[in-house]
């Protein structure tokens, strides 16, 4: 299973279990990413959705650390989140070689 895929989920409640079941059977990994805190987002629903279905597949969340947020122009920001390109590939590749 190395297959790579994306979905963009238009709300997160309901979450499409159905779409989230075929994700974590086609894939080795799920990725979720977000302009949102980690803490009860995307993240966070995608694992509540996993575990209600029975599956366990490794998710990485990538988002804003529970914290106060910084402010500034949005693509600092996301550079200082790490919700670039660059930054998601890192952990991705980090994750592979686990």
């Amino acid at each position: 299973m190395s297959n790579i895929g994306g979905v963009r989920p238009h709300t997160l409640q309901p979450l499409d279990l159905d779409c989230l079941r075929s994700a974590a059977l086609e894939t080795n990994l799920i990725v979720t990413v977000e302009e949102h805190y980690v803490v009860g987002g995307l993240g966070s629903a995608v694992l509540e959705g996993l575990s209600e279905l029975g599956i366990s597949a490794p998710v990485i969340r990538i988002g804003i650390p529970h914290l106060f947020p910084i402010i500034g122009p949005t693509n600092q920001l996301r550079v200082h989140y790490g919700l670039c390109a660059d930054n998601i590939v890192r952990k991705v590749k980090a994750f592979s070689e686990i």
